[in-house]
Protein backbone atom coordinates (compact mmCIF):
# COMPACT_ATOMS: atom_id res chain seq x y z
CA UNK A 1 0.00 0.00 0.00
CA UNK A 2 1.09 3.56 -0.84
CA UNK A 3 1.40 6.00 2.28
CA UNK A 4 3.24 8.93 0.63
CA UNK A 5 0.89 12.28 0.87
CA UNK A 6 -1.05 12.88 -2.30
CA UNK A 7 -1.66 16.25 -3.40
CA UNK A 8 -5.89 17.16 -2.26
CA UNK A 9 -7.77 18.52 -4.93
CA UNK A 10 -8.64 22.73 -4.43
CA UNK A 11 -10.27 24.17 -7.45
CA UNK A 12 -11.12 27.34 -6.15
CA UNK A 13 -9.64 29.37 -8.46
CA UNK A 14 -12.44 27.31 -11.07
CA UNK A 15 -14.85 28.60 -8.97
CA UNK A 16 -15.49 25.22 -7.10
CA UNK A 17 -15.05 25.63 -3.47
CA UNK A 18 -16.05 22.48 -1.21
CA UNK A 19 -17.85 24.37 2.09
CA UNK A 20 -15.86 23.77 4.89
CA UNK A 21 -18.70 21.01 6.29
CA UNK A 22 -20.89 19.66 4.02
CA UNK A 23 -24.74 19.28 5.36
CA UNK A 24 -26.49 17.60 2.66
CA UNK A 25 -29.51 16.23 1.52
CA UNK A 26 -29.62 13.11 -0.30
CA UNK A 27 -31.59 12.80 -3.84
CA UNK A 28 -32.05 8.82 -4.93
CA UNK A 29 -32.11 7.84 -8.09
CA UNK A 30 -35.94 8.05 -8.26
CA UNK A 31 -36.92 11.58 -6.72
CA UNK A 32 -34.17 13.20 -9.28
CA UNK A 33 -37.30 14.45 -11.74
CA UNK A 34 -37.01 18.60 -11.82
CA UNK A 35 -40.76 18.62 -9.90
CA UNK A 36 -39.60 16.39 -6.82
CA UNK A 37 -36.05 18.78 -6.84
CA UNK A 38 -38.11 21.89 -6.68
CA UNK A 39 -39.86 20.26 -3.40
CA UNK A 40 -36.00 19.56 -1.69
CA UNK A 41 -35.14 23.21 -2.35
CA UNK A 42 -38.11 24.06 -0.91
CA UNK A 43 -37.25 21.76 1.87
CA UNK A 44 -33.73 23.12 2.32
CA UNK A 45 -34.59 26.90 2.04
CA UNK A 46 -33.84 28.65 5.68
CA UNK A 47 -32.15 25.58 7.05
CA UNK A 48 -28.08 24.86 7.30
CA UNK A 49 -27.94 22.94 4.40
CA UNK A 50 -25.34 23.81 1.75
CA UNK A 51 -24.78 20.63 -0.32
CA UNK A 52 -27.42 18.16 -2.67
CA UNK A 53 -25.97 14.18 -2.72
CA UNK A 54 -27.37 12.77 -6.23
CA UNK A 55 -27.29 9.07 -6.93
CA UNK A 56 -26.43 9.14 -10.97
CA UNK A 57 -25.54 5.36 -11.32
CA UNK A 58 -26.35 2.36 -9.09
CA UNK A 59 -26.31 -1.16 -9.62
CA UNK A 60 -29.38 -1.46 -12.14
CA UNK A 61 -30.51 2.43 -12.10
CA UNK A 62 -29.50 5.61 -14.60
CA UNK A 63 -30.49 8.95 -13.47
CA UNK A 64 -29.93 9.94 -17.13
CA UNK A 65 -29.21 8.21 -20.71
CA UNK A 66 -25.75 8.00 -20.67
CA UNK A 67 -23.42 8.22 -23.27
CA UNK A 68 -20.73 6.02 -21.55
CA UNK A 69 -23.20 3.32 -20.97
CA UNK A 70 -24.44 3.13 -24.28
CA UNK A 71 -20.49 2.91 -25.42
CA UNK A 72 -21.04 -0.54 -23.83
CA UNK A 73 -24.07 -1.40 -24.59
CA UNK A 74 -25.74 -1.20 -21.53
CA UNK A 75 -27.90 1.83 -22.04
CA UNK A 76 -31.04 -0.30 -22.64
CA UNK A 77 -30.42 -2.51 -19.68
CA UNK A 78 -30.53 -0.30 -16.93
CA UNK A 79 -33.72 1.49 -15.23
CA UNK A 80 -33.43 5.18 -16.89
CA UNK A 81 -35.35 7.62 -14.63
CA UNK A 82 -34.47 11.39 -16.98
CA UNK A 83 -33.73 12.04 -19.93
CA UNK A 84 -30.53 13.79 -20.02
CA UNK A 85 -32.40 17.27 -20.26
CA UNK A 86 -34.66 16.29 -17.48
CA UNK A 87 -31.96 15.94 -15.37
CA UNK A 88 -29.67 18.82 -16.45
CA UNK A 89 -32.99 20.88 -15.20
CA UNK A 90 -32.49 19.26 -11.88
CA UNK A 91 -28.68 19.23 -11.15
CA UNK A 92 -28.84 23.24 -12.81
CA UNK A 93 -32.09 24.21 -10.53
CA UNK A 94 -29.87 23.14 -7.13
CA UNK A 95 -26.48 24.89 -8.59
CA UNK A 96 -28.53 28.01 -9.02
CA UNK A 97 -30.09 27.81 -5.79
CA UNK A 98 -26.26 27.86 -4.50
CA UNK A 99 -25.83 24.51 -3.43
CA UNK A 100 -22.93 22.61 -3.76
CA UNK A 101 -23.62 19.04 -5.85
CA UNK A 102 -21.92 16.20 -5.38
CA UNK A 103 -22.62 12.91 -7.57
CA UNK A 104 -23.03 9.47 -6.30
CA UNK A 105 -21.90 6.16 -8.34
CA UNK A 106 -21.68 2.98 -7.03
CA UNK A 107 -18.72 1.08 -8.21
CA UNK A 108 -17.89 -2.33 -7.81
CA UNK A 109 -21.73 -3.14 -7.49
CA UNK A 110 -23.36 -3.68 -11.07
CA UNK A 111 -25.89 -6.36 -11.39
CA UNK A 112 -26.00 -5.42 -15.84
CA UNK A 113 -22.04 -4.91 -16.49
CA UNK A 114 -20.97 -8.10 -15.06
CA UNK A 115 -23.58 -9.64 -17.15
CA UNK A 116 -22.47 -7.98 -20.39
CA UNK A 117 -18.66 -8.12 -19.06
CA UNK A 118 -18.20 -11.80 -17.23
CA UNK A 119 -14.61 -11.60 -18.11
CA UNK A 120 -13.91 -8.42 -16.09
CA UNK A 121 -16.35 -9.81 -12.97
CA UNK A 122 -16.26 -12.11 -10.01
CA UNK A 123 -17.22 -15.23 -11.36
CA UNK A 124 -17.24 -19.16 -11.16
CA UNK A 125 -14.61 -20.66 -12.40
CA UNK A 126 -16.75 -21.86 -15.58
CA UNK A 127 -16.75 -17.72 -15.86
CA UNK A 128 -20.56 -17.36 -15.16
CA UNK A 129 -20.94 -14.46 -12.27
CA UNK A 130 -21.68 -14.87 -8.81
CA UNK A 131 -24.40 -13.55 -6.97
CA UNK A 132 -23.71 -12.30 -3.85
CA UNK A 133 -25.54 -9.80 -1.26
CA UNK A 134 -28.11 -9.94 -4.24
CA UNK A 135 -26.48 -8.49 -7.15
CA UNK A 136 -23.11 -9.37 -9.51
CA UNK A 137 -20.09 -7.53 -8.84
CA UNK A 138 -17.32 -6.38 -11.40
CA UNK A 139 -13.46 -7.16 -10.03
CA UNK A 140 -12.10 -4.24 -8.53
CA UNK A 141 -8.97 -6.02 -10.22
CA UNK A 142 -9.79 -5.48 -13.32
CA UNK A 143 -8.69 -1.80 -14.59
CA UNK A 144 -11.32 -2.27 -17.70
CA UNK A 145 -14.13 -1.44 -15.04
CA UNK A 146 -12.04 1.30 -13.27
CA UNK A 147 -12.14 3.07 -16.77
CA UNK A 148 -16.45 2.44 -17.14
CA UNK A 149 -16.34 3.96 -14.38
CA UNK A 150 -14.21 6.75 -14.31
CA UNK A 151 -15.76 7.27 -17.76
CA UNK A 152 -19.47 7.61 -16.12
CA UNK A 153 -17.55 10.12 -13.11
CA UNK A 154 -16.28 12.54 -16.07
CA UNK A 155 -18.98 12.57 -18.32
CA UNK A 156 -21.24 13.63 -14.49
CA UNK A 157 -18.50 16.27 -14.27
CA UNK A 158 -17.95 17.52 -17.84
CA UNK A 159 -21.60 17.39 -18.77
CA UNK A 160 -23.32 18.26 -15.61
CA UNK A 161 -21.37 20.11 -13.61
CA UNK A 162 -21.00 18.46 -10.43
CA UNK A 163 -18.72 19.71 -7.65
CA UNK A 164 -17.35 16.43 -6.54
CA UNK A 165 -17.41 12.62 -7.32
CA UNK A 166 -18.35 10.04 -4.27
CA UNK A 167 -17.67 6.25 -5.22
CA UNK A 168 -19.85 3.65 -3.31
CA UNK A 169 -19.09 0.32 -3.14
CA UNK A 170 -15.36 0.94 -2.95
CA UNK A 171 -14.65 -2.89 -2.11
CA UNK A 172 -15.02 -6.45 -3.19
CA UNK A 173 -18.29 -7.96 -1.72
CA UNK A 174 -19.05 -8.74 1.97
CA UNK A 175 -18.32 -12.25 2.36
CA UNK A 176 -16.27 -13.04 -0.68
CA UNK A 177 -14.01 -14.51 1.65
CA UNK A 178 -16.23 -17.10 2.09
CA UNK A 179 -16.76 -18.37 -1.58
CA UNK A 180 -12.39 -18.08 -1.53
CA UNK A 181 -12.14 -20.55 1.49
CA UNK A 182 -14.01 -23.10 -0.57
CA UNK A 183 -12.03 -22.43 -3.72
CA UNK A 184 -15.02 -21.56 -5.82
CA UNK A 185 -14.60 -18.10 -7.27
CA UNK A 186 -12.16 -16.05 -9.89
CA UNK A 187 -11.43 -12.50 -8.92
CA UNK A 188 -9.81 -11.69 -11.95
CA UNK A 189 -6.52 -10.74 -10.21
CA UNK A 190 -3.87 -10.51 -13.36
CA UNK A 191 -1.30 -8.13 -11.27
CA UNK A 192 -1.12 -10.64 -8.11
CA UNK A 193 -2.40 -7.66 -5.79
CA UNK A 194 -4.40 -7.44 -2.80
CA UNK A 195 -7.62 -6.47 -2.03
CA UNK A 196 -6.90 -3.35 -0.05
CA UNK A 197 -3.82 -2.40 -3.07
CA UNK A 198 -6.51 -3.19 -5.68
CA UNK A 199 -9.33 -0.64 -4.07
CA UNK A 200 -6.40 1.99 -2.97
CA UNK A 201 -4.94 1.63 -6.64
CA UNK A 202 -8.50 2.53 -8.43
CA UNK A 203 -8.82 5.60 -6.03
CA UNK A 204 -5.41 6.57 -6.85
CA UNK A 205 -6.39 6.53 -10.64
CA UNK A 206 -10.24 7.67 -10.67
CA UNK A 207 -8.84 10.74 -8.30
CA UNK A 208 -5.72 12.22 -10.67
CA UNK A 209 -8.05 11.52 -13.58
CA UNK A 210 -11.23 13.55 -12.01
CA UNK A 211 -9.30 15.84 -10.33
CA UNK A 212 -7.77 16.67 -14.00
CA UNK A 213 -11.34 17.61 -15.15
CA UNK A 214 -11.58 20.53 -11.40
CA UNK A 215 -13.71 18.00 -9.25
CA UNK A 216 -12.89 16.84 -6.26
CA UNK A 217 -13.54 12.99 -5.25
CA UNK A 218 -15.13 11.05 -2.01
CA UNK A 219 -15.30 7.44 -1.18
CA UNK A 220 -17.68 5.78 1.19
CA UNK A 221 -16.34 2.85 3.42
CA UNK A 222 -17.82 0.86 6.01
CA UNK A 223 -17.83 1.85 9.65
CA UNK A 224 -16.27 -0.74 10.43
CA UNK A 225 -12.99 0.99 8.79
CA UNK A 226 -12.66 2.80 11.53
CA UNK A 227 -10.78 -0.52 13.15
CA UNK A 228 -7.15 -0.84 12.76
CA UNK A 229 -7.67 -4.02 10.11
CA UNK A 230 -7.33 -4.37 6.73
CA UNK A 231 -11.19 -5.39 6.20
CA UNK A 232 -11.10 -8.66 4.08
CA UNK A 233 -13.54 -6.80 1.76
CA UNK A 234 -10.12 -4.70 0.87
CA UNK A 235 -11.23 -1.08 2.54
CA UNK A 236 -8.60 0.15 5.17
CA UNK A 237 -8.80 3.68 5.97
CA UNK A 238 -5.56 4.80 5.80
CA UNK A 239 -4.51 3.77 2.50
CA UNK A 240 -7.93 5.09 1.17
CA UNK A 241 -8.23 9.12 3.25
CA UNK A 242 -4.26 9.27 2.38
CA UNK A 243 -5.38 9.39 -1.34
CA UNK A 244 -8.83 10.80 -1.91
CA UNK A 245 -10.19 14.19 -1.01
CA UNK A 246 -13.15 13.13 1.02
CA UNK A 247 -13.92 9.65 3.02
CA UNK A 248 -17.42 9.31 3.94
CA UNK A 249 -18.16 6.69 6.62
CA UNK A 250 -21.18 4.54 7.39
CA UNK A 251 -21.05 3.83 10.95
CA UNK A 252 -25.13 3.07 10.69
CA UNK A 253 -25.54 2.37 14.60
CA UNK A 254 -27.92 -0.91 13.66
CA UNK A 255 -25.27 -2.32 11.65
CA UNK A 256 -23.61 -3.08 14.92
CA UNK A 257 -23.96 -6.24 17.03
CA UNK A 258 -25.34 -6.53 19.96
CA UNK A 259 -23.57 -8.12 22.82
CA UNK A 260 -23.47 -8.80 26.55
CA UNK A 261 -21.82 -6.15 28.59
CA UNK A 262 -21.77 -6.14 32.79
CA UNK A 263 -24.66 -8.36 33.01
CA UNK A 264 -26.87 -6.68 30.53
CA UNK A 265 -27.87 -7.09 26.97
CA UNK A 266 -26.37 -3.59 24.84
CA UNK A 267 -27.81 -2.90 21.82
CA UNK A 268 -25.88 -0.26 20.17
CA UNK A 269 -28.73 1.09 17.96
CA UNK A 270 -30.41 2.39 20.83
CA UNK A 271 -27.45 4.68 21.95
CA UNK A 272 -26.67 6.85 18.47
CA UNK A 273 -24.43 9.23 20.53
CA UNK A 274 -22.76 6.14 22.19
CA UNK A 275 -22.02 4.43 19.18
CA UNK A 276 -21.02 7.41 16.76
CA UNK A 277 -18.69 8.78 19.50
CA UNK A 278 -17.27 5.76 19.79
CA UNK A 279 -17.04 5.29 15.77
CA UNK A 280 -15.29 9.16 15.65
CA UNK A 281 -12.73 8.43 18.53
CA UNK A 282 -11.83 5.74 16.12
CA UNK A 283 -11.51 7.67 12.98
CA UNK A 284 -9.16 10.27 14.64
CA UNK A 285 -7.09 7.24 15.39
CA UNK A 286 -6.58 6.74 11.89
CA UNK A 287 -6.50 9.86 10.56
CA UNK A 288 -3.54 10.39 12.58
CA UNK A 289 -1.44 7.64 10.81
CA UNK A 290 -2.32 9.15 7.50
CA UNK A 291 0.18 11.49 5.75
CA UNK A 292 -2.36 13.16 3.88
CA UNK A 293 -5.80 12.50 5.51
CA UNK A 294 -9.00 13.32 3.82
CA UNK A 295 -11.37 15.51 5.24
CA UNK A 296 -14.46 13.37 6.96
CA UNK A 297 -18.02 13.70 5.95
CA UNK A 298 -20.28 11.02 7.49
CA UNK A 299 -23.30 8.98 6.56
CA UNK A 300 -26.16 9.09 9.45
CA UNK A 301 -29.07 6.57 9.88
CA UNK A 302 -32.42 7.72 9.55
CA UNK A 303 -34.36 4.88 9.56
CA UNK A 304 -36.25 3.51 11.98
CA UNK A 305 -35.51 0.17 14.00
CA UNK A 306 -38.31 -2.17 15.28
CA UNK A 307 -38.44 -0.90 18.36
CA UNK A 308 -36.02 2.41 18.24
CA UNK A 309 -37.04 5.59 16.36
CA UNK A 310 -34.82 7.82 14.75
CA UNK A 311 -36.33 10.66 14.91
CA UNK A 312 -34.82 14.23 14.97
CA UNK A 313 -33.19 13.77 18.44
CA UNK A 314 -31.95 10.48 17.40
CA UNK A 315 -30.32 11.96 14.31
CA UNK A 316 -29.12 15.00 16.20
CA UNK A 317 -27.43 12.69 18.91
CA UNK A 318 -25.53 11.44 15.73
CA UNK A 319 -24.19 14.71 14.49
CA UNK A 320 -23.67 16.06 18.23
CA UNK A 321 -21.37 12.88 18.63
CA UNK A 322 -19.25 13.85 15.50
CA UNK A 323 -18.61 17.14 16.32
CA UNK A 324 -17.81 15.88 19.68
CA UNK A 325 -15.14 13.89 19.05
CA UNK A 326 -13.91 16.76 16.47
CA UNK A 327 -15.22 15.29 13.16
CA UNK A 328 -16.68 18.57 11.44
CA UNK A 329 -16.59 17.87 8.21
CA UNK A 330 -20.56 17.59 7.94
CA UNK A 331 -22.89 14.55 7.67
CA UNK A 332 -25.27 12.84 4.89
CA UNK A 333 -28.42 11.27 6.39
CA UNK A 334 -29.27 8.32 4.36
CA UNK A 335 -32.26 6.64 4.29
CA UNK A 336 -32.90 4.81 1.03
Amino acid sequence: LDYWPHTKGDFSARGNTMPDSCYSLYVSISTSTPDQIQQYLDLAEGTAINTFVFTIYDDVELAYDSDVAASYGLLDDYSVKNTREEFAESVRMVQEAGYYTVARITAFNDYFFSVAYPEWSITDHAGQPIMVNGSYWPSVYCREVWEYKVGMAIEAVDTFGFNEIQFDYVRFPDYIIEYEEKGAVDLKNTYDESKAQAVQRFLIYATDAIHAHGAYVSADVFGETSNNYVAPYGQYWPAISTVVDVISGMPYPDHYSSYYTNGEYYRPYKHPYGTLYDWAVHVVQRQSECSSPAIVRTWLQTWNDADYDYDEVAVQRQIVALYDADITGGYMPWHS
